[in-house]
């Protein structure tokens, strides 16, 4: 019985290593160039995707805005209050200083942690995942799982300085860094064709 299996199992794997053959035959006879990046993510991309995406939403933009003033000035009014004796109260004290550890000491530390757990709960994230871009859309090759998404499938594409972002929703996708990527360039450009103006560099 377990000869039986696992020459079906080689059957199948046979047939699947066709069906690769079949497909990149398809895109050379088409005169396609498919860019291909293998991605194992690490919990460094989490934080720094979490981190990004969360540099562009208008609110934290603002508190970063304030903790870099707050920063400046906070010297100065101390210096004002205990040694010039200004009349600065001490609730805006608390202010200046509440604001700073709020941005660059509680923040990231929530990002790191939300982004263990979330690493820690989705299996897809830790898996090695296969990207082949093309003129179409793209195939993904997650374990087992296998799925081809047209570009007009993606809200839009964000590339940052490390990063392609492909959003399927306001809150998730796919993170490819681009030191997986075969050729960064030539992706950034074709995903910018597909895209136009849904596609944004950073």
């Amino acid at each position: 019985m377990k000869k039986y299996c696992l020459i079906i199992k080689n059957i199948k794997t046979t047939l699947k290593n066709l069906e690769e053959i079949c497909y990149y035959s398809q895109c050379t006879k088409k005169g396609e160039k498919i860019v291909r990046a293998e991605v194992k993510l690490t919990l460094e991309d989490i934080i720094n995707f979490n981190t990004n995406r969360g540099n562009r939403n208008i609110a934290n933009r603002f508190l970063n805005i304030t903790g870099k003033i707050s920063l400046v000035v906070l010297p100065f009014a101390l210096i004002g209050k205990y040694i010039m004796n200004y009349n600065i109260s001490e609730s805006m004290l608390l202010v200046l200083v509440s604001i700073p550890i709020l941005k660059f000491v509680l923040t990231p530390l929530n990002v790191r942690w939300l982004s263990k757990r979330t690493m820690r709960k989705n299996k897809i994230l830790r898996a090695t995942q296969i990207y082949e871009f093309h003129e179409k859309g793209v195939k993904i090759k997650i374990d087992e799982m296998e799925a081809e998404m047209k570009w007009s499938q993606f809200q839009m594409i964000v590339e940052s300085k490390e990063y392609f972002e492909l959003y399927i929703s306001s809150m998730q996708a796919y993170i490819i860094p681009k030191r997986c990527v075969d050729d960064p360039k030539e992706l950034g450009e074709l995903m910018k064709a597909k895209k136009k103006e849904k596609y944004y560099k950073m």
